[in-house]
């Protein structure tokens, strides 16, 4: 099932964490200025007022994204119905497979993505992937061709040894990669 229940619009639960973390935030913003802490502390209203400031704007929160997301949902029923019949089955019937989740904004940007032609409807990409290949050179001529400089490191330079040179080396001729380690020492 691709639907999501929707609980109804719920009232402010007014905690002590709640109660505990605006107090915080408080002395933390007068804590910041601490030459303005006095006209800051003027400017902040008690807890109390805070709790009952998120009571009534809680339910109003709710219930403004409830209105946003159905009205994504109405825009997405309109552009749906703007295609004909056999397309509109096909688009229903590659919302139902998909594994977007069961939202309007994933169901409106499929729908972008299908009018812009950036998606096959015929080749959705969660059933049909590109084949994978491997870059690889199997008749590499010259060893630049076959392989790549990944790293380079000084090693070596004590008492009773000259610094040397360490080079790696990755290419792939056909079977895997294959990783070179080159020391080159002054003599």
């Amino acid at each position: 099932m691709r639907f999501h229940r929707w609980r109804r619009v719920e009232p402010y639960v007014d905690t002590p964490r709640k109660r505990a973390a605006f107090e915080r935030s408080k002395r933390n913003k007068r804590e910041k200025l601490p030459l303005l802490a006095e006209l800051i502390a003027e400017t902040q209203h008690d807890v109390e007022t805070e709790m009952a400031r998120r009571a009534a704007w809680w339910p109003r929160s709710q219930q403004e994204t409830r209105d946003r997301r159905a009205a994504k949902w109405r825009e997405a029923r309109r552009r749906l119905f703007a295609h004909g019949d056999n397309m509109r089955a096909t688009l229903r019937a590659l919302w139902r497979e998909c594994p977007y989740p069961a939202d309007p904004a994933y169901l409106l940007d499929l729908f972008l993505q299908i009018d812009v032609g950036r998606f096959d409807v015929d080749r959705p990409s969660w059933r049909f992937h590109a084949p994978i290949r491997p870059r690889m050179t199997p008749d590499a001529t010259r060893f630049d061709e076959a392989f790549k400089q990944i790293g380079q490191a000084k090693v070596g330079g004590g008492p009773e040894t000259l610094p040397a040179d360490r080079f790696t080396f990755i290419g792939n001729l056909g079977n895997g990669l294959l990783i070179l380690t080159s020391t080159v020492r002054l003599i």
